[in-house]
């Protein structure tokens, strides 16, 4: 007997979470059946080029959720289709409803979710067999999972992302989405529900879209229900990265050195410029520098004013030496090792308060040194901070406006 509503999802993906909890709340309203099904973001994007087309995380990301898709398939197989929703379920709550982890990389991070040390926690909570595990490596599974992802796709073309969902199948509507960042109160959920499946039954129906998306309110984020997260744009279902592949390799490694994301603070310019340009509070907010100090205090936060940061990692802790080149109330920046890398953040005025933006730059000295110190690893040592730089601004902008909007 089919289901009410097909769900078709990758584990790893955070607004497929998102919609699943929704799910859940109108399937307990509805009382609605639902079957868990697999759609894999890897296998859809296997012919594509990651480091053209994607954040550097993303490819450590799908290949975690793929990894994780065959334990769920052979779980399915061994225990039954009803095995799939305890499993998800806890799948989603130990990737996106824990505080964000700030040891290591996000693509470190990301790799993690794909390895025996995680999913076997994760078994045990869901009551099913730690040898399940196995799977992970078992590359046997992905045709089945590679079936269900055709034909999830069948039922709303390619230019999706995930989650898709089928209701009332075989015969019933099919969508991809919806895509939500906040999760709706209990007495909404059913509401949002018929408006989307009304609109989407409606047979002239094709699209309604935008790309521009809120993080979603999930831990993992560093977002709580009461915070609106950073504003991204999407393309295609996901976080693409808009290169034309004319353009040559080099111009596009040169594209990734530099990088910018902002959000919208509720408070005062004047109250985020005096926490920015107070270096010595950059433990607080940063994932990866654990304090600073000025070389003088009697200059402190002014133009050519030198300052020590002292940065740790997991696998490594080692300190810079930086100079402050703006900081005239509205930008605060300074230059790593006099002509290395560029930091700094600006504030413009918003409606609801501030936008603060923080922005980083490779410089071509810092490169200099890279290529001079590393020789043929240059590459892969530029690549990996690159890779620190966007996987840390967004966690620093969380935690300044975490702290700014809870005074």
């Amino acid at each position: 007997m089919d289901a009410d509503i097909n769900f078709y999802f990758d584990p790893v993906c955070p607004f497929a979470w998102m919609t699943s909890k929704w799910v859940r709340q109108v399937q307990a309203q509805r009382e609605y059946t639902v079957d868990w099904r697999f759609i894999s973001l890897r296998l859809i994007n296997a012919e594509v080029d990651y480091d053209a087309h994607f954040p550097p995380e993303y490819e450590a990301g799908h290949t975690a959720g793929l990894r994780l898709l065959r334990v769920a398939a052979r779980a399915r197989a061994e225990h039954g289709r009803a095995s799939i929703a305890r499993l998800y379920a806890a799948f989603g709550a130990h990737i996106f409803e824990v505080a964000p982890d700030q040891a290591g990389t996000e693509t470190m991070l990301r790799e993690r979710r794909g390895t025996r040390e995680f999913v076997e926690p994760i078994l045990a909570e869901a009551g099913l067999p730690l040898s399940l595990a196995d799977a992970l490596d078992d590359e046997s599974w992905d045709r089945e999972i590679q079936q269900e992802t055709d034909e999830a796709l069948a039922l709303t073309g390619k230019d999706v992302g995930t989650p898709i969902i089928h209701f009332e199948p075989p015969a019933g509507v099919a969508f991809f989405g919806p895509v939500i960042t906040r999760l709706p109160r209990d007495d909404e959920a059913a509401e949002l529900w018929d408006h989307v499946v009304g609109l989407a039954r409606f047979p002239g129906f094709a699209e309604l879209k935008r790309s521009l998306r809120e993080q979603p309110q999930l831990a993992a984020f560093g977002i709580d229900a009461d915070t609106v997260g950073v504003q991204e744009d999407w393309h295609g279902g996901s976080r693409r990265q808009k290169n034309d592949r004319s353009v040559s390799t080099k111009m596009s490694e040169l594209n990734s050195r530099s990088h910018q994301e902002s959000v919208t603070v509720a408070a005062s310019a004047e109250t985020l410029y005096d926490m920015v340009s107070d270096i010595t509070r950059t433990g607080e907010w940063s994932p990866v520098c654990t304090t600073c100090w000025w070389d003088d205090e009697a200059t402190a936060g002014q133009v050519g004013a030198w300052f020590t940061g002292r940065n740790e990692l997991p696998h490594r802790t080692w300190e810079t030496r930086s100079q402050v080149e703006v900081a005239d109330g509205r930008q605060f920046g300074w230059v790593v090792g006099g002509d290395l890398v560029r930091w700094g953040f600006t504030l413009s005025p918003a409606d609801t308060g501030t936008v603060l933006s923080e922005y980083w730059e490779f410089l071509p000295g810092g490169i200099a040194m890279f290529e001079e110190k590393f020789g043929d690893q240059a590459r892969v040592q530029i690549t990996d901070r690159t890779r620190q730089a966007h996987d840390g601004i967004p966690k620093t902008l969380a935690a300044i406006k975490q702290i700014a909007e809870s005074k």
